[in-house]
């Protein structure tokens, strides 16, 4: 019976959603029996893996984080299932209570020795056919995100490899071959093959895991799923990030239109205070249109006196030219 763990680097925050999906089963996943969901349990963390990594780099007061950088290793810690398998199945639980206990409480401690308050999650899946745990680290290094100085080489993940069997040794578990040139099959094809054998079936008592810290394993090879299937996911973080941008522009307008009427605002009330300022601002809109009126009848009155005056002017000229004609004419006999 072997001690399993595995890593992969994750460089995006779209990546740290999609396994907060996965860990916390709002995505489907193809050989995870959904009757036996609420057996998982978080042990370390809130369940949501964005919010508890931005939780831990503010705290580290991480600012600057490089492009394409690694942010965060996802652990995938399990053993060989006959370790979890259950020798008297009579009493209805799936797996052997005593050895899941006891692995799930050394992985802990596992976990946190080796990475203190960087392990920012850690969920225990009992959902599928072997029990294994996630745990998300945040690669820290005197204040700086350094995946590299804690993960990098082949010495350093065979250092990995030891510290994690010699924490579940006592257990009767042994390290896997070291140098081992094994390959590890593909997602696709293990959830194919995963698909083939029949799911556990959920018993009517539920096995007690109040003894269990609070905790989760994912597939043989993490990284090359994310790959897969969080592609989709990522567009769609691009257009929703799009469209909250644009609706903040619009909003950002609005609020410039609205300002000038704050002192409408009652407390509380902002929907109130937008009626009002709608009413203020028709008001003086009908305001305006009734003085350009005035100003335009005030301009037809002057412009017909005006009209008046030359009319009566154009009379005074005419009378005055017959007077003289009348005055100098000597009718012919």
């Amino acid at each position: 019976m072997k001690a399993i763990c595995r890593i992969a680097k994750l460089h995006q925050k779209s990546q740290l959603g999609g396994m907060s999906a996965h860990n916390e089963r709002t995505r489907e996943t193809p050989n995870a029996n959904p009757e036996l969901k609420e057996a998982n349990k978080t042990f370390i963390g809130s369940g949501d893996i964005v919010q508890d990594w931005e939780k831990r780099i503010e705290q580290l007061g991480i600012e600057k984080i490089r492009k394409n950088g690694v942010i965060a290793v996802d652990h995938l810690l399990s053993a060989s299932p006959e370790f979890f398998k259950n020798r008297t199945p009579e009493d209805g639980m799936p797996f052997d209570k005593e050895n899941l206990n006891k692995w799930v409480q050394s992985t802990n401690k596992f976990l946190r020795e080796n990475y203190g308050d960087n392990v920012i999650s850690a969920t225990v899946h009992l959902d599928e056919k072997t029990p294994h745990i996630h745990a998300m680290i945040v690669p820290e290094v005197n204040g700086k995100l350094n995946a590299r100085e804690i993960f990098g080489g082949k010495e350093k993940m065979r250092d990995l490899q030891d510290r994690y069997h010699q924490s579940v040794r006592h257990l009767g578990l042994e390290r896997g071959v070291k140098g081992s040139t094994a390959k590890h099959e593909q997602v696709q094809k293990y959830y194919t093959r995963a698909n083939d054998f029949q799911p556990l079936e959920p018993r009517l008592e539920r096995p007690d895991y109040s003894g269990l810290f609070r905790g989760k394993e994912v597939n043989n090879l993490i990284d090359q799923e994310l790959n897969n299937q969080l592609r989709p996911i990522q567009k769609t973080n691009d257009e929703l990030r799009a469209k909250m941008n644009e609706l903040k522009q619009q909003n950002k307008q609005l609020a410039e239109r609205v300002k000038k009427y704050d002192y409408l605002f009652p407390d509380g009330h902002l929907r109130e205070g937008v009626k009002l300022a709608q009413a203020a601002f028709e008001k003086k809109k009908m305001e305006r249109i009734a003085q350009k009126n005035r100003e335009r009848e005030a301009r037809l009155a002057r412009s017909q006196g005006q009209k008046s005056n030359d009319v009566d002017q154009e009379k005074d000229v005419i009378g005055r030219n017959s007077t003289k004609k009348g005055k100098g004419f000597t009718p012919s006999m």
